[in-house]
């Protein structure tokens, strides 16, 4: 069942925050096997170092491995988060009845006419508000909106060196218009998606330089440094057998198997077109 854009986020951001218990548990581990390795009076130095490394190794390899089917995971709901937000935020407001909207064109064509008219760009602009101030239906606001170049034209036709105030004064009152008007759900939608591409433009899940600095200690810097880039690190020869493997989200899984069969079915459609005219012009086929 799909989730609303909030709900995807929301686990993006869980995903995020489970990056510093990721490292704890790690340390829990590590720490005392390293300590144990140090204190094995069997190893020589040489021999510490040479287990100790194999350790590190080992472990820092099992950290990307994390680190990788998280990003991938995260990704997911960030793709889906935005997906669920800009359908809500373009979804079409659900049209007024007939009357309200024979009324509303009336209205509206009428004004258009009377801006035409209207010599001077402040006169113009009163009579525009306050057509915009009665409106309280949002698909007769996303007409408006559809439409105000033809109203915002004949303004800024009459306002003569002050085009530029009338420019922005109309572009704020064009964005207010939307604003007004947007339902909860657009507003939401709106919101989500900003934290989407906040998130989305950050420099990865292992943001703080305290987690870097953990497994820097851990395991090394050779690990450390791949932590929000862990596709480069198993994308090197020595390191492609590690590599997990690639997370399959089931709900972006369908909606690409739905899009290739569509493409399919569309490829083929047009290749039977294509021999139905083919027979029908060599005489094969009559209709």
């Amino acid at each position: 069942m799909k989730k609303n854009a909030r709900a995807y986020y929301e686990e993006a951001r869980e995903i995020q925050g489970l990056t510093t218990q990721l490292i704890r548990e790690y340390q829990t581990v590590i720490r005392p096997e390293l300590s144990k390795i140090n204190q094995d009076q069997n190893l020589t130095e040489v021999g510490k170092k040479a287990k100790a490394d194999a350790l590190k190794k080992e472990y820092g390899i099992k950290i990307l491995q994390n680190a990788q089917t998280m990003k991938e995971k995260h990704s997911a709901n960030l793709i889906k988060a935005r997906k669920a937000a800009e359908k809500t935020i373009h979804t079409t407001h659900k049209k007024p009845d007939a009357e309200t909207v024979s009324r509303f064109e009336k209205a509206f064509k009428a004004l258009k006419t009377e801006l035409m008219l209207t010599p001077r760009a402040d006169t113009a602009q009163r009579k525009l508000n306050e057509f915009m101030a009665k409106v309280k239906d949002p698909w007769i606001a996303e007409q408006i909106r559809s439409d105000f170049a033809d109203v915002a034209g004949p303004i800024l036709n009459a306002a003569g060196s002050s085009r530029a105030k009338y420019q922005l004064e109309l572009a704020a009152a064009f964005e207010k218009l939307d604003a007004d008007h947007a339902t909860p759900e657009i507003v939401e939608a709106r919101e989500v998606l900003h934290y989407v591409e906040h998130a989305e433009q950050s420099n990865g899940l292992f943001s703080g330089f305290i987690e870097a600095d953990a497994v820097k200690e851990m395991v090394g810097h050779e690990y450390a440094s791949y932590l929000n880039k862990p596709e480069e690190f198993f994308a090197q020869e020595e390191y492609k057998e590690a590599k997990p493997a690639e997370h399959v989200d089931p709900e972006l899984d369908l909606e690409r198997r739905i899009a290739e069969g569509v493409k399919k079915g569309n490829e083929l459609n047009a290749k039977l077109d294509l021999i139905t005219k083919q027979k029908i012009q060599s005489g094969e086929l009559k209709l």
